[in-house]
């Protein structure tokens, strides 16, 4: 920013100057980049006059191009000592502050030089820079609005700058409008504002690889992401051949389109396709610290854990303060238990949210309220671990009635959701009311009933109704469970549709369900696509499998897609909330004292008869049952078990499902069974 304002600074000193001419002549040689002809004739003139402003001034920036700040700031500050109200030399000495990470005293700086030269523009620019580098966001909007109402400038038309000296200012000052609208929502301008602006900054300046990109953001933020992938790939195509740009800012270009469209296929469930782009950035640039993240989380969704830990780790090497990095990280050890080690890395996290941007620490709150431990070591633990559950929810319950916290997706910010909460079989609806006000509050944009919720009667057409969940691929639990009422429900009644979510690195509903269905509708990974997804789709039913197995569909439950909304008995618990109507269970897996009284529901329950499932009749494998012992001491070598003739025990089941009463159950089998 400073290069700009070098050109004939010495205009201001007395016309009778003898060195002005001199002066001039060094600024244009620095203008023109060769600086090692320029600092002689400063130096030439200090010593003949050592307290010359403009001779100090300019040096001071030479200083501040040739790296050396702490000179820099010694020169400059000298100069606006002799000339304290001259808005250029304030201007500069705030852009060297700002080099040396003292974005406080820059901004005091810039905004004294823009209150005495409230039309210059380089002054403006730089106080946006300085704002934008101390976390100002709404200052920061506000002047790049005032720079472009000063050039003649609309952010809803994509008339340029009438000017073309401007159109390089106009350019940045349109994307950091956009931009900051979409990210810090500053002034109350939303997603939609965001997009709208970028829209007529491309028509503006299609030729403009930074606005390519922004505009893929806004685009991705609103879950379009056909746009926004299209966007991105525009981007890095521009990028690369852009001769304006320097050849590091081309480089950096490239590089943030290809991670942001690597990120597009990450969220459609394209995990492998998403790993092979962020190997690519990588490649190019090994410590990218976004593509080191993203690797990481895509590393994850595989099934690649300890992969995924070493890359998070070395992202937090290369960049201490990657706050994505830090969460990711906490989200693995948290799901592998170690809740204090989670702890540590989401306050840390929360910490630097604060300083740079408390709106997004929202998340990390909720993280922290509703983590559980999924194995305990006794009964005592369990109890005690759900006591200490009912206390950070009351906790943050009662911080959110006193401050607002807003979390934009949830999905990504909060990512796990309280799964293990059931499983000490106690009654879980104050829990789960709770926790429901608690996201409510935080998430308001998805409460209530989508736009355009108004179905015609089923009276005369059959009723559409929908299947939910992103445990639907083959051998899933959940799929497994509806997959015979997918297949038997009566096609002269009802248009059935699967609605698989995105499990990566496998078909997303299995081969029974794919076929049963009317319709298949898969749902990706982003939230905000899913939410557009389903109101196309207008249901007059929509049934969740389960709303507590992950993060997609439990925080679409909070809104309401169809009239009659149905959770299924995927994860038996109440949902607390008032968009589901009925709960799905079964007569033989409710203790009718919990059913008959309601107590424990806050949906209508509707008992089926049995367990509530159609089970699909497995086939039998040739060669079973064993016609004889030899044969089954032939398939115990097959396994590789120990010889010898004794029962075999077997209890195939998530431990974290085991309740720590059922210790004294395994007990007895094994004194009961003591060669077994």
């Amino acid at each position: 920013v400073w290069a700009r304002t070098l050109l004939l600074l010495a205009v201001s000193a007395a016309a009778e100057d003898p060195h002005l001419a001199r002066l001039r002549q060094a600024a244009q040689l620095q203008n023109d980049g060769r600086l090692a002809e320029a600092v002689p004739i400063y130096e030439d003139v200090l010593r003949q006059v050592p307290n010359h402003p403009d001779a100090l001034h300019l040096s001071g920036l030479a200083a501040l191009a040739a790296g050396d700040a702490v000179k820099a700031k010694e020169l400059v500050e000298r100069a606006s000592s002799l000339r304290p109200n001259d808005p250029t030399m304030l201007s500069n000495l705030g852009e060297v502050y700002r080099s040396i990470g003292d974005a406080q005293t820059g901004v005091a700086l810039l905004r004294r030089a823009v209150a005495i030269a409230p039309q210059d523009l380089g002054v403006k620019r730089n106080l946006i820079a300085v704002l934008w580098d101390a976390q100002l966001y709404a200052e920061f909007c506000q002047a790049s609005r005032e720079l472009l109402e000063q050039i003649g400038v609309s952010l809803d038309s994509p008339q340029r700058a009438a000017d073309p000296n401007f159109h390089f200012v106009e350019r940045r000052a349109r994307f950091d409008v956009a931009d900051s609208a979409q990210r810090h929502r500053c002034h109350g301008a939303s997603d939609d504002d965001a997009f709208r602006w970028f829209e007529y900054a491309l028509k503006a300046y299609p030729e403009d690889a930074r606005l390519w990109i922004g505009a893929g953001v806004a685009a991705h933020a609103k879950g379009l992401l056909d746009v926004a992938a299209e966007r991105y790939e525009r981007a890095y195509t521009l990028a690369a051949s852009d001769t304006t740009l320097a050849e590091d800012q081309r480089h950096a270009f490239v590089l943030q389109a290809r991670v942001n469209r690597a990120a597009i296929d990450h969220e459609r469930g394209l995990s492998e396709l998403a790993i092979e782009g962020y190997e690519a950035v990588l490649r190019l640039e090994p410590e990218h610290a976004q593509a080191l993240n993203n690797l990481g989380a895509a590393l994850v969704t595989v099934g690649r854990h300890d992969d995924a830990v070493k890359v998070l780790e070395k992202c937090l090497e290369v960049e201490p303060g990657q706050v994505q990095a830090l969460t990711n990280l906490a989200a693995h050890w948290a799901n592998e238990g170690y809740l204090e080690r989670a702890s540590l890395l989401n306050n840390r996290a929360i910490k630097l949210y604060l300083q740079r941007d408390p709106r997004r620490a929202a998340g990390l709150f909720a993280r922290e309220a509703f983590a559980i431990r999924p194995i305990v070591e006794d009964a005592a633990a369990m109890y005690a671990a759900r006591l200490d559950f009912a206390r950070r929810v009351a906790s943050l319950e009662w911080l959110l009635q006193r401050r607002t916290l807003i979390i934009d997706d949830p999905v990504v910010e909060v990512e796990h959701v309280h799964f293990y909460l059931p499983y000490p079989g106690l009654d879980d609806r104050p829990l789960q009311e709770a926790v429901a006000r608690c996201y409510e509050r935080m998430i308001p944009q998805l409460a209530g009933p989508v736009p355009g919720l108004s179905p015609e009667p089923v009276r005369v057409r059959r009723a559409r109704i929908g299947f939910l969940s992103k445990l639907f691929a083959e051998h899933e639990p959940h799929g497994l469970l509806l997959e015979g009422v997918v297949q038997h429900l009566p096609r002269d009644r009802f248009v059935v549709v699967v609605l698989p979510v995105a499990s990566p690195g496998r078909d997303a509903a299995s081969e029974l369900l794919r076929s049963s269905a009317d319709e298949l509708i898969e749902l990706g990974l982003n939230m905000r696509e899913n939410r557009l997804t389903l109101i196309k789709a207008k249901l007059d039913v929509l049934v969740f499998a389960d709303m507590l197995s992950e993060p997609m569909s439990y925080f679409l439950g909070f809104s309401r897609f169809a009239p009659v909304q149905v959770c299924f008995w995927g994860n038996p618990l109440t949902t607390g909330r008032s968009s589901i109507d009925y709960f799905v269970s079964a007569d033989r897996m409710e203790h009718p004292y919990r059913t008959l009284a309601g107590d424990e529901w806050s949906e209508q329950v509707v008992l089926l008869d049995g367990q509530g499932i159609w089970y699909r009749r497995p086939s039998i494998p040739e060669g079973l049952p064993y016609p004889n012992r030899e044969a089954a001491v032939a398939a115990r070598q097959a396994l590789g078990l120990p010889q010898g003739d004794w029962p075999l025990l077997l209890c195939p089941q998530s431990v974290f499902k085991l309740h720590p009463h059922f210790d004294t159950v395994v007990r007895r089998i094994l004194e009961a069974t003591t060669n077994a």
